[in-house]
């Protein structure tokens, strides 16, 4: 039976986040993919050390030269079985509806870490439109459970998120207030490099 824990709840935020998992014709994998070039240091220093960990196999790496981003791909069939017995379904997270697995919510160590890992794959840090000085943490999704869940599980953590915007094929939903925004950042923070290197430019924390 498979022993749940932190880094465990922390990999299924990232495939929530920004993966897939493949299971079929004898194919099994588990691809995370990467926005821009800046992901690719959050792919490497937080992500493969975490896969190996995880699985016990080395990550390879695909760069799609088209969409100019690289994957991270686990050819693994003990992996996917692994992440199907954790509460996620292979295939399309649309279609599957797919979201946070309810062990997760058993445990708040858990439930931070699961939310950092969606947020340090889908999310965004932008400045306040009224207050440059201020950042924003935003998370878009096109999963009507898993943005159920996700704000669920912000409430939860003690946070007040916003409701899901409406009227957008991606709704959006984040924290937008100075004390919020400051919470997740002392409280739960991004393992992802480039959300930490843009809160403190836009916060100034380094001034």
């Amino acid at each position: 039976m498979q022993e749940f824990n932190e880094k465990l709840a922390s990999f299924i935020g990232i495939v929530l986040g920004d993966g897939y998992i493949y299971s079929k014709n004898g194919g099994h994998e588990i691809v995370i993919s990467s926005h821009s070039e800046d992901d690719v240091q959050f792919l490497k220093d937080y992500v493969d050390p975490l896969a190996q960990y995880l699985f016990n196999k080395i990550p390879k790496y695909l760069i799609d030269k088209k969409a100019k981003n690289i994957k991270l791909r686990i050819q693994s069939k003990d992996a996917v079985d692994l992440i199907i017995n954790s509460g996620l379904k292979p295939g399309n997270k649309i279609l599957n509806n797919t979201t946070i697995p309810k062990w997760i919510f058993k445990n708040k160590d858990f439930l931070r870490n699961c939310i950092r890992g969606i947020i340090d794959t889908d999310g965004s840090v932008f400045p306040k439109s009224t207050n440059k000085n201020t950042p924003q943490i935003e998370v878009s999704s096109r999963i009507p459970k898993l943005r159920e869940d996700f704000r669920k599980g912000l409430m939860i953590l003690g946070f007040k998120p916003s409701n899901w915007s409406k009227g957008s094929n991606t709704p959006n939903c984040g924290l937008y207030a100075k004390d919020q925004v400051f919470k997740y950042f002392n409280e739960i923070t991004f393992n992802n490099p480039k959300h930490t290197k843009r809160f403190i430019n836009i916060s100034n924390l380094n001034s």
